[in-house]
């Protein structure tokens, strides 16, 4: 004869005839993520279960969203504070539970225009980058279509009014760009292109 008591984290504890207690293996929650920095310009979060002896797993991610799988992949795109949940289960119906407090810092959002006119009317006379307030340092680098640099300077200080190297305002058309700038210590790169219109030729 056998008698079967659950406990109130649902584990089931099994009383023998011979009054020896049987006692189901209780599970162990834990879990890790990375990036351990997150910010709004790197939202993805990849949560990794660490747990000992679970066979089930939930997660509550603080934002109105749940997931059921093992390791799953979270976006956080807006910056804040998110109480991270994370419960296991194993076959017996044991459960632990585990917490951690995620904080989202805001990140800056670069803009990079994709034309501007130095026609000298007054509109959209200057080609500038924005985004980069928390920026430490930054280079920018303006390319002709033969891959010659005709600009650079440091775009947190000045920028590009669509002069050349040669002192003349470039022709209309399609100019490379390159992008670097540090925040935090970490470097970031940007390419892409800027079209100058409006240049009487």
């Amino acid at each position: 004869m056998e008698a079967v008591y659950t406990s109130s984290r649902g584990c089931e504890t099994i009383l023998l005839e011979d009054s020896l207690l049987k006692l189901s293996p209780q599970p162990q929650a834990d879990f890790s993520y990375l990036p351990t920095s997150i910010t709004t310009l790197d939202p993805l979060v990849h949560f990794q279960d660490q747990s000992r002896d679970a066979n089930y797993w939930g997660w509550i991610f603080g934002d109105g969203t749940t997931d059921k799988e093992r390791n799953p992949y979270k976006l956080y795109e807006n910056a804040g504070e998110y109480e991270v949940q994370f419960w296991t289960r194993n076959i017996f119906g044991c459960v632990d539970t585990a917490e951690a407090k995620l904080i989202v810092e805001p990140g800056n959002r670069l803009f990079v225009p994709s034309s501007f006119s130095p026609n000298q009317d007054g509109l959209n006379d200057v080609f500038e980058i924005f985004g980069l307030e928390t920026a430490s340092v930054s280079s920018l680098k303006i390319y002709d279509r033969w891959g010659s640099i005709i600009w650079e300077g440091d775009i947190l200080k000045r920028g590009w009014d669509g002069v050349g190297k040669n002192g003349k305002l470039v022709n209309n058309g399609v100019y490379p760009i390159y992008l670097q700038y540090e925040i935090d210590g970490k470097v970031n790169e940007f390419t892409g292109t800027v079209t100058v219109i409006g240049v009487e030729q």
